[in-house]
């Protein structure tokens, strides 16, 4: 999801490449950044050609060139189990270690700067790399230079994106303050913080999930978003992002194998994003027979007067409370937005080729009316407006 100010900032969509070269000790001469980014992350993976005295992430520090000079810029690296899993030693992820090919160097493209010429690396460096980042689109560049010290090295920048409080299950970046509901993995709160820093009203009712599978024999129970169990097994807190990963749980019963995965979530200044796994055990699956699932974000009467738009409805509906007509429901779609003054908030749902190739059909949710009450809300509410995805 990416949380905006205005909503023409949040279209950016286009991936980007980086490039890890060894910094030429001459013959470079200066070019100026052209790389316009502003809500992407570069996340690059540490390669076994690095020319580095060592791996220790303590003796390294990344920086940007802005006319001819060398600024420091936040950085962080994470590291990662082969599977992909955030290292974590009793609930922490370590701040500095021996990064591999596992792990994850990542900085902000905003951040980067011009291409050095000869001359201006620190001569308290011993080795430094060159990092170029490339939009394959517009083919604009900008550069970073992650500087390896021997000695003491300089201090870092001083500039955080985003937090995750463990005591208050709250995460916060420049941009947004979104709240779950205590012990579990979905949000019960999501306020937009305008440029002075103010944060606003909370717009957000709670999420919602609805998980219906059909058993052989007929049984067809319905589960929600707190039937699943949610451990938050690790943090990890950099200038850049948090990370927060957790053991996600389905309650199937007493006599029933529990499907579970692992679902991290990664807060940057404007954005959040939540791969996830989840694994069914064959029991479960070879008796399934069929599966509805309803996942949608349910807002409160904040939202009245914003925009709702979807690659559906371009031109947008007006969040009124009248309860109108629902929103087309059968044609595919991955993503829906939201906006007004108060801030805007693009919401994607990327779901894999398996699911897909599988038969899987992705439907729209959409309800605006005041005077709906959802009976199946374990803390009921007059007045739904309801935005997601529906999966048969």
């Amino acid at each position: 999801m990416i949380l905006a100010r205005d909503r023409r900032v949040a279209r950016a969509a286009a991936l980007l490449g980086s490039v890890i070269l060894a910094l030429p000790a001459y013959g470079v001469s200066a070019e100026r950044a052209t790389l316009a980014r502003l809500l992407d992350p570069v996340v690059v993976t540490p390669e076994a050609s690095w020319n580095l005295p060592d791996r220790n992430t303590a003796r390294l520090r990344l920086y940007a060139a802005h006319g001819g000079a060398l600024d420091p810029i936040p950085f962080q690296f994470d590291a990662f189990e082969p599977n992909h899993d955030l290292v974590v030693v009793g609930g922490e992820a370590p701040q500095e270690f021996e990064f591999d090919e596992d792990d994850e160097l990542v900085f902000m493209a905003k951040d980067a700067g011009d291409r050095l010429a000869p001359g201006f690396i620190p001569p308290s460096a011993d080795a430094a790399l060159e990092i170029e980042i490339h939009d394959p689109v517009t083919e604009e560049r900008a550069w970073a230079y992650l500087l390896h010290f021997r000695g003491e090295p300089p201090p870092r920048s001083l500039t955080v994106y985003a937090h995750y409080d463990v005591a208050t299950d709250v995460a916060r970046g420049t941009s947004y303050v979104i709240e779950y509901f205590p012990g579990l993995n979905f949000f019960t709160g999501m306020r937009f913080i305008s440029d002075s820093g103010t944060v606003g009203r909370n717009i957000l009712h709670r999420m919602k999930i609805r998980l219906n599978p059909t058993f052989r024999g007929g049984w067809s129970p319905v589960f929600k978003e707190d039937d699943f169990t949610a451990e938050v097994e690790g943090v990890k807190n950099g200038p850049v992002r948090a990370i927060r990963r957790v053991r996600q749980e389905l309650q199937l019963g007493r006599f029933v194998p529990d499907p579970g995965g692992t679902v991290h979530t990664y807060y940057y200044f404007s954005h959040f994003v939540t791969p996830s796994r989840m694994s069914f055990p064959w029991l479960v699956v070879r008796a399934l027979r069929g599966l509805r699932f309803t996942g949608v974000s349910d807002f409160n009467f904040e939202v009245k007067g914003m925009t709702y738009w979807d690659a559906v409805h371009p031109h947008g509906l007006r969040l009124t409370g009248r309860g109108q007509t629902p929103v087309n429901s059968t044609t595919d779609h991955d993503w829906w937005a939201l906006g007004g003054p108060a801030g805007s908030c693009v919401h994607v749902f990327l779901l894999p080729e398996e699911f897909t190739d599988a038969g899987i059909v992705r439907g729209t949710v959409f309800e605006d009316d005041d005077t709906a009450v959802d009976p199946e809300d374990s803390d009921p509410v007059v007045g739904v407006h309801s935005i997601g995805y529906s999966l048969l």
